[in-house]
Parts: C-alpha cells; structure tokens; sequence
C-alpha cells in the first residue's frame, strides 16, 4: 500500500476540515476535498497549503436526496484515481471526524478489501424494503410534503421502473472505504454503459445505492472483495431529528471502542470536547 485518498465532502466549517486533514496526516496521506458548489470556495482555499492537499477541481452542487451526491463523490473519486501511487480511497463528510489514527487506517487498507456496508433489497430497516427508491419516478425530491403529494399523483399515472441491466438491487452505507480496483471497476464499468448514471436522476437517495448496486453486481473478483463494515459511525436512535444525532462529550464512551475509522456527525463548536477527547484518549 502506497497512499490512501481521504476524499472529504463538505459544504461549511473549513475550520473543522483543517482539524481533520490535522489528525489524519501522514506522508503516505493524500486529501480531495470537494467543497459544495453553492458554497464559497475561497473559505477553504488556504487548506491547499498544507502539503498533499488538494481541492477538487469539478464541483457539484449538492442537493439533498438527488443523484448530486453520488456525482460529487465520483468527481472526488476521479480526481484522486489520478495519482497512480493510491491503493485504497476513503470517502467521509466535512463532519466525520477519526477515532483511528493513521497507522492503524493504514493497517486496514492493508488488507486488500473494500469496506462497504450492504445488503440486498427489500430491505426491513428501511421503508418499505427501499424498493420504492428507484422503482418510482421521483421527479421532485423534497422534503415539502405538498410537493411529495404531486409526485405521488403523477406517480399513480407512470409505470414501475427496474433497475439497468437486469441487476440485482442492493442498499447500504454511503461512507466507504474502496480499493483501487474497486474504483476503477467503477469508472470502466460507467465508460462502457455512458447512459447508466441517467436512470438515477429520478431515484430517491441515490448515494446509499449507486456503490452497492454497481460493486454487488460486479465480477466475482469485485463483488467478494467487499468487506460488509461501516467505516463511520452515526448515532441515529434519538428520538427526535435531525439525524443522525450531532455526538457531544458524553457520547465518548460508546464511541471509544468502536471499529469505525470515522463518527459522524460533529459539529466544531458543540463537539468540542468530544473531539478533545478523541484527540487526548484515541489519537495521541
């Protein structure tokens, strides 16, 4: 294992990214930093003078539940699998922060697997098994219930859809860890089926099916060379939203054991001394 790419994609708190790029840098470290198109990215320039990283040149602008996601993330995806001398790609958001230090990533990339959190659908821990997602037109993703009534109605009128290419449908995490055959599976396989990233622009949360469809439904050589783990942890059994849950101070003893690389979410003020914590107990 040469280098690992940290691919981290954020929209706010630079601050916060800096304290990442901090923690997890290393000479064998490189970081793609793809900053929300909607976002003013001269807040974030002066992070490109630490050494070894970079911001991502192709920005997209996210929108919540959209395909934007999963395209932002390939765009980072992309220009990291540039440097040949990357073996293993770790995707997180601007407010995951590590629980592992360098060494220990490092350990785990070693191992030659892709960490990825999947399972197929229908799928009992979401709503309605998650079929819905891509069987329907979701021509307008929002979170205003008026405008979900009338995707429902138009819905009522438009047939069910199936998924390209006879494939199987699989769900799961969004925040992985992919080895870099993994990734250029991925890009080969869009190369060779250009029209294949259309069929989700009317799905709903792309980004927690686009990797295990596409990696599931792969060669042997790609689909068994996934290791079914969350690279990040996420608390999202409070009762009220938003969610997941923002970790704070007394979430530290769930945490401080926990395989994940990463938890999410963190915010820079009201998980400050969470992050001491980590920084003091786990990171030192």
């Amino acid at each position: 294992m040469k280098k690992i790419a940290y691919i981290i994609l954020t929209y706010k708190d630079p601050l916060l990214t800096e304290r990442v790029i901090k923690k997890l840098k290393d000479d064998r470290a490189e970081f793609f930093i793809h900053v929300d198109k909607k976002t003013d990215i001269s807040d974030f320039l002066f992070l490109e003078n630490y050494p070894n990283v970079h911001l991502v040149k192709d920005r997209v602008l996210v929108k919540w539940g959209s395909i934007s996601t999963t395209q932002a993330a390939l765009s980072g995806f992309k220009e990291a699998s540039k440097n040949p001398d990357i073996g293993f790609f770790l995707l997180l958001s601007g407010q995951d922060y590590p629980i592992k230090r360098p060494s220990e990533i490092f350990a785990l990339a070693e191992q030659g697997k892709s960490l990825l959190n999947h399972f197929e659908l229908p799928y009992s821990g979401w709503k309605g098994g998650g079929m819905h997602r891509f069987r329907r037109y979701h021509l307008f993703i929002s979170r205003n219930g008026i405008i979900r009534r009338i995707d429902n109605i138009i819905n009522f009128f438009l047939p069910r859809r199936k998924l390209p290419l006879n494939q199987k449908a699989y769900g799961g995490d969004f925040w992985c860890g992919l080895t870099r055959e993994s990734v250029e599976y991925i890009f080969d396989f869009l190369k060779k089926n250009p029209d294949y990233l259309n069929f989700f622009k009317y799905t709903f949360i792309v980004d927690e099916l686009f990797f295990p469809i596409v990696l599931l439904n792969g060669p042997a050589s790609i689909s068994k060379g996934l290791d079914n783990k969350f690279t990040s942890y996420a608390d999202w059994s409070k009762p009220k939203g938003p969610y997941p849950a923002t970790l704070t101070e007394k979430d530290f003893d769930n945490i401080k054991n926990k395989p994940n690389i990463f938890i999410r979410k963190i915010d820079r003020i009201k998980s400050e001394k969470l992050l001491d914590l980590i920084d003091n107990n786990l990171l030192s």
